[in-house]
């Protein structure tokens, strides 16, 4: 089933997330030296950036690449390699010659049941699974951004991956004006939090969502699956506040809160 997400106005974390945007459509890390801090900016549009006019259509279903400081583990699996995705997806395997991942109702998904859609890596953890994509004419800077981050005035936190979606939702716009027209007040932003010292454990948060988003949390490396529980995608249905959720792997839980620190690693 799918969950419900509320309305939170909050703010991301910190001044991980309020580090300088690196030049325009670059994949070049930008590095805080004092507090350690390095973001990748995978996709990005809107004021600052200026991408060509085929770049939405380039991001649309994009998978990409990253290697990272030290090992994710997802359930039994671990790697420093992974691949994230524009619709709210975090894998340990690659995607290459799947279909789009346009979501489906409930997980768990496998390659051979995705006929062409749908579909998803066996080992993946889910934030919020939904189609989304990044406008060309954006009245904001949106984007989907890894960073990691050690923080020199707090090392007892240690090092950690923020990786955060501000994107906008297909589902907010006509198919004539996807991917170009900006989607108003029907962004979604949310990030997931990855601590080495918390392997198979993941914090997300969840910012600024409208209300009965609907969207699939949790994490399946095959056979193996779990799935937050929550209303069913219609509308018209009752609403679950939500603002923050722990996806634990290695427990084989979803946790579900009404404010952040329910969510607290």
């Amino acid at each position: 089933m799918t969950l419900m997400i509320a309305a939170v106005a909050a703010a991301f974390l910190g001044t991980v997330l309020s580090a300088a945007l690196p030049a325009s459509g670059s994949n070049k890390a930008s590095l805080d030296k004092r507090d350690h801090v390095k973001a990748l900016y995978i996709w990005n549009t809107g004021p600052g950036f200026n991408n060509p006019s085929s770049y939405p259509q380039e991001t649309d279903d994009a998978w990409q690449k990253v290697e990272l400081e030290f090992p994710i583990q997802i359930f039994d699996k671990s790697n420093t390699t992974a691949w994230i995705s524009m619709n709210g997806i975090f894998c340990l395997d690659d995607p290459t010659g799947l279909g789009p991942s346009v979501p489906a109702t409930s997980l768990p998904v496998g390659a051979s049941q995705c006929n062409g859609k749908g579909c998803l890596p066996s080992t993946c953890v889910l934030p919020f699974w939904g189609d989304y994509y990044l406008p060309k004419k954006s009245e904001k800077a949106r984007s989907v951004r890894l960073t990691y981050h050690y923080p020199s005035t707090a090392p007892q936190v240690g090092h950690h991956y923020h990786v955060g979606w501000d994107v906008c939702s297909k589902a907010s716009q006509a198919s004539s004006a996807a991917q170009h027209a900006d989607c108003g007040d029907q962004g979604y932003e949310f990030q997931m939090n990855i601590f080495k010292s918390h392997p198979g454990k993941f914090y997300i948060y969840y910012f600024n969502m409208p209300d009965h988003t609907p969207g699939i949390i949790g994490a399946q490396s095959l056979p193996n699956f779990i799935q937050a529980s929550g209303s069913s995608q219609n509308a018209a249905g009752p609403k679950k506040k939500v603002t923050c959720a722990i996806i634990d792997t290695i427990a084989g839980t979803v946790i579900t809160g009404g404010k952040r620190e329910d969510c607290a690693p």
